[in-house]
């Protein structure tokens, strides 16, 4: 088969906050070519790929108890595992809290001190989605501890229900993800970080199944600036005919040349598990240059 090669445009935003006392606010806007169709505000056939505005965060709240206490409303990142960039792991599509589209609107309670990390979501649906049918309710959150300056240890809990599930159309959608995570720094210049999640689903064609999710990434920065990462990800489907569990390799490189410019490079095999038929092998590479202003 003939390699395919495809220019991409990224997350395109522009974001900005507001701090003034108490108050918090910030809020995103975009455009998007290709996906990001859950946090689209203007409505393109969802089938389709087009330019469309996309606003993925908008949220206003209040800072309390000596900025130890952020009570925010909007649509927000939900609180679940580690927050990482590569929205396209495993570990954030099969559990849907990724950067890229699956925020949620709600209200959240987060608290932070020198070992202490945690959030609560309210999840009151994604309202730049409809029907309501498709909607999630529900709640997510996450408690970290901070074992010593270079380790933490986390868990973390969502729970939602749907008239629908918006992906696949099942009716009355039961969506569950209960899991652990951690983050060691053996040394300045070292980063190990990982997560292992339990899926639970429950919809009315397809019943109740079971299935997990997990990475574990190594982030070496050679010199200053220059960063080489390891990943591997394991994903056992959570819908019923699914057999065995897929694999996947990141080999990538991030370069910090200059302010406000990156160049990335993924390198990423994955072999699946098909519901029927044999399983089957992908190679992607993906370069990346970040602008940030």
């Amino acid at each position: 088969r003939c390699p395919k090669v495809r220019p991409l445009q990224m997350a395109s935003d522009v974001l900005a906050g507001v701090v003034s006392g108490p108050f918090r606010a910030a809020a995103s806007l975009g455009v998007a070519l290709r996906g990001a169709h859950h946090a689209t505000i203007t409505r393109p056939d969802p089938n389709e790929d087009g330019t469309k505005l996309v606003a993925r965060e908008y949220w206003a709240g209040l800072s309390v108890a000596e900025d130890s206490v952020l009570v925010r409303a909007g649509r927000m990142n939900l609180p679940f595992g580690l927050r990482a960039v590569e929205h396209t792991l495993w570990v954030r599509e099969a559990t849907r809290v990724d950067l890229n589209q699956y925020q949620q609107h709600g209200l959240s309670v987060a608290y932070n001190n020198e070992a202490i990390r945690a959030e609560v979501m309210g999840i009151l649906g994604n309202y730049q989605l409809g029907p309501d049918i498709y909607r999630e309710r529900g709640a997510s959150g996450y408690f970290e501890y901070a074992f010593s300056p270079n380790l933490t240890g986390g868990v973390s809990t969502l729970v939602t229900s749907a008239g629908a599930d918006a992906l696949t159309g099942e009716r009355n959608a039961l969506r569950q993800a209960h899991g652990v995570f951690g983050r060691f720094a053996p040394s300045e210049d070292l980063a190990l970080m990982g997560e292992l999640d339990v899926l639970m689903k429950s919809t009315e064609e397809d019943g109740a199944n079971i299935g997990g999710v997990g990475y574990l990434q190594a982030d070496l920065e050679v010199v200053r600036g220059l960063h080489l990462m390891g990943t591997v990800e394991a994903l056992r489907s959570d819908r019923s005919g699914q057999k065995g569990v897929n694999l996947g390799g990141w080999l990538s490189g991030s370069w910090y040349f200059t302010r406000g410019l990156e160049l990335r490079v993924d390198t990423i095999m994955r072999q699946r598990q098909l519901l029927r038929g044999e399983p089957t092998s992908s190679l992607l590479v993906l370069a990346q240059l970040h602008l940030y202003l």
